[in-house]
């Protein structure tokens, strides 16, 4: 999962230098979120606080289940913070190059690259489905 999440970083940044819109990479990644999102949530929810913690992780990219505390423009870019885990949540500054699609408060799917202790470059930042929906119906069709 780690290195999707890398390799979707080096795709926005490849879209960003050849001048075309970095949406058409995280348009083209919406489907696998909400799978990701409805068949693999506890999975994301439980190995993303153990993935944070690792000292020894073979990739910085990361695919995690968190919510959503704080959002503002910083600039250009979108920046805010993340709680990620359960009981004991690991807080996570994120800067983004687009507004997140989610509100404070809601639960989140977050794909980036992890940079210095407790930030996260975040290519991705989708709410997660509702609980019980099927993965064709959580997907928006007018997302692609």
């Amino acid at each position: 999962m780690s290195l999707v999440a890398l390799e979707l970083a080096k795709a926005e940044r490849a879209a960003i230098e050849s001048g075309r819109s970095s949406s058409e990479v995280i348009d083209r990644f919406a489907e696998l979120r909400s799978r990701l999102a409805i068949e693999r949530h506890d999975d994301l929810e439980l190995l993303g606080s153990m993935w944070l913690a690792s000292e020894k992780r073979p990739s910085d990219g990361a695919i995690l289940v968190a919510t959503l505390e704080a959002v503002r423009p910083v600039g250009p870019w979108w920046g805010g913070r993340l709680a990620v885990g359960g009981e004991a949540p690991h807080g996570l500054s994120f800067l983004a190059r687009s507004a997140p699609m989610a509100q404070p408060g809601d639960a989140v799917i977050v794909v980036g690259v992890l940079g210095e202790s407790g930030t996260i470059w975040a290519v991705d930042i989708g709410t997660l489905p509702a609980v019980g929906k099927a993965a064709d119906d959580a997907v928006d069709p007018s997302s692609f």
